[in-house]
């Protein structure tokens, strides 16, 4: 017979650990948990002088149900029976002020987010059905992520779709796309829109604006059923000053650090307090739970660079920083990133570690154990950003900035990379990606934009895209609405989606398109050092070497009638991808199919194919049956 007064009360070995920084599962204990025939509630405020749990079970009244302190370890319990699912409560904390703070709950599982944050005792469980896609080796099989921001992809009735609405339009959508993973933003609860989801207030509660916990558990099982991945876009950096959430929990400071100048962040939040060991158990065990209650497959951190070293809101500030303390590295950050990557691993080697390190870092993909950072892949913003400045500077200036597609190839072997067409880079005047360069006709902005494409696809990097870009949103991402989903009665954006479509199976199931990634000399060069001409030319290979697939673009307004293109081995290539085709929205002026090479020398190599080239065109070749 199992002792019911043990139930009540959390186990001193489990507040133990928590204290030490070194529980992982510690949202099992504290919060509100429906316990036998009533509900433990607990929560963490260890400089409150007292604390009471009020709710629509007691008229708020913080006089009804005190809570008693666990000794020094800083948690306040209390056990009330005969309540059940479906109760609206918050934790009432009186601070050294003497006033009492109404506070949400940081392990929350549900938050009515526009009625003060209030959280909902709700019933959770779901039993999935379907396992996470397949395990296969994180390094060479493909990834290829669809970034997703929910509540504007797409509206039903005036308002975002919700969990269950999506099972029926988002999931076959990514897989009609033939996308590998999904990315989901803004899914942690967060009282504001425009933040994008990266201020978050509810770190264990999916956003109740498109319904609840089990149907938002339905939506990721659903995704498994079609053998589709779901990566969570999370942020463990910091969080906002809303009152009703961490913010000054129970005094000046709890989570947040309590040191003046490494309190704030940049974006006017508050950093984690990295090195108070309590912070750090909330903090792993909320992957945990992600990974264990949602049957998440991955994680991508946002500001991942931020774990390890300082920014701030003015040059003066950053200026003042470096004087006093000779860097903004933050010791605390880093060890704790390294044990949070390494608690995961240890645990859930198959879950996707993703960092957005905008840093020069070295060791960001190295495993803990050799004194790296332990993300499994990094974002390269570096190459991100070098392919804006080069597609959006203007054309006839383009063989100035030729330079910025191969430098980011010095340093690829560095780190394992995936390159990120992402929500970024499509706000703030950037413009979308079909509108990145400007002086350019329609018909000729949709020919760049897939052969940037093709260039993305082409780079030894795993991929994302923002979604909108697969058909070419002409404005610019607004979070309050959802996608011009009207566009695609347009020739031009419905092939472009086609494009993707094509683009993304080629990529999926052509080995050499994605194994060659992170193996050495897995990309090799024809051309890079034609600016004047803007050609590009390059091969991946698949582990092996006993496949290849070779790129040629062309990024001017050029045509070449009989374009020679040298390569390595001579034999039979097979046109697998050509922009310009009618089925992609282009003139079809192409219709070769199959190439043999011959003994003719070009860019380097003794043997070449000859091809026609068109203005702003991109061919991929598939080597059929090459002499080595």
């Amino acid at each position: 017979m199992i002792d019911s007064a043990k139930l009540e009360s959390i186990p001193e070995e489990d507040l133990y650990y928590f204290n030490i920084g070194e529980h992982r599962r510690i949202h099992r204990y504290l919060g509100a948990h429906h316990i036998g025939a009533g509900v433990r509630f607990a929560v963490w405020a260890p400089n409150a002088r007292e604390v009471a749990v009020v709710g629509s079970f007691n008229n708020w009244n913080v006089h009804s149900h005190a809570m008693r302190k666990r000794g020094g370890t800083g948690v306040w319990e209390r056990f009330i029976p005969g309540l059940h699912h479906g109760i609206f409560y918050k934790f009432a904390v009186r601070k050294a002020d003497g006033n009492w703070y109404f506070k949400t709950d940081p392990f929350a599982r549900f938050i009515q987010n526009e009625r003060d944050r209030t959280p909902i005792l709700t019933e959770d469980y779901y039993e999935f059905k379907n396992p996470r896609p397949a395990d296969m080796d994180k390094f060479t099989r493909p990834l290829n992520i669809f970034e997703v921001h929910p509540l504007s992809w797409r509206y039903r009735d005036g308002r975002p779709m919700s969990y269950l609405e999506l099972i029926d339009e988002l999931v076959p959508y990514v897989k009609f796309m033939e996308y590998t993973h999904v990315e989901l933003m803004g899914i942690m609860e967060h009282p504001y829109i425009p933040s994008w989801g990266y201020q978050v207030i509810g770190f264990y509660a999916p956003t109740s604006r498109m319904g609840t916990p089990s149907e938002f558990k339905q939506l990721i099982d659903a995704f498994h059923k079609e053998g589709i991945g779901v990566i969570l876009d999370t942020v463990l950096v910091h969080f906002p000053k809303d009152d009703t959430g961490l913010a000054c929990y129970d005094s000046d400071h709890l989570f947040e650090c309590p040191i003046p100048e490494r309190k704030v962040t940049a974006w006017d939040t508050f950093y984690f307090d990295f090195g108070r060991s309590e912070v750090r158990s909330f903090l792993i065990s909320n992957l945990f739970y992600w990974i264990e209650e949602y049957s998440m497959d991955g994680f991508r951190f946002d500001a991942g660079g931020h774990f390890h070293y300082y920014e701030f809101k003015s040059d003066e500030q950053h200026k003042w920083f470096i004087q006093r303390y000779g860097n903004c590295h933050n010791p605390e950050g880093f060890r704790f990133m390294q044990t949070m990557n390494y608690s995961v691993k240890q645990e859930h080697p198959e879950i996707l570690l993703i960092a957005e390190d905008s840093t020069i870092a070295s060791g960001v993909t190295k495993p803990v154990e050799h004194g790296g950072h332990g993300f499994d892949y990094k974002w390269d913003l570096g190459c991100t950003s070098h392919m804006m400045k080069y597609f959006r500077a203007p054309f006839d200036k383009r063989c100035d900035k030729y330079g910025d597609l191969t430098y980011p190839m010095l340093y690829h072997h560095t780190e394992n990379f995936l390159l990120p067409l992402c929500h970024d880079e499509v706000v703030h005047m950037k413009r979308t990606m079909v509108n990145k360069t400007e002086d350019l006709s329609d018909f000729e902005k949709f020919a760049n934009l897939r052969v940037m494409y093709l260039f993305q696809f082409g780079m030894p990097h795993k991929k994302l895209l923002f979604m909108g870009q697969e058909f070419g949103q002409m404005n610019e991402w607004n979070e309050k609405r959802e996608l011009p989903w009207e566009s695609l009665w347009d020739h031009k954006h419905k092939t472009m989606q086609w494009y993707v479509k094509r683009l993304n199976e080629v990529y999926r199931y052509i080995p050499a398109m994605h194994e060659g990634d992170n193996i050495e000399n897995g990309f090799e060069w024809i051309e890079c050092l034609d600016y004047r001409q803007n050609i590009l030319a390059f091969i991946r290979y698949n582990k092996d070497y006993s496949q290849m697939m070779v790129y040629l673009l062309n990024l001017s307004k050029n045509y070449f009638g009989d374009f020679r293109l040298g390569l390595p081995f001579p034999g039979k290539y097979h046109k697998v991808i050509d922009t310009d085709a009618k089925e992609f929205g282009g003139n079809g002026h192409n219709w070769v199919d199959e190439y043999h090479t011959e003994e003719i020398p070009a860019y380097h190599h003794k043997h070449s194919i000859q091809t026609k080239l068109l203005p702003l065109h991109g061919l991929l070749f598939k080597s059929v049956d090459i002499l080595r």
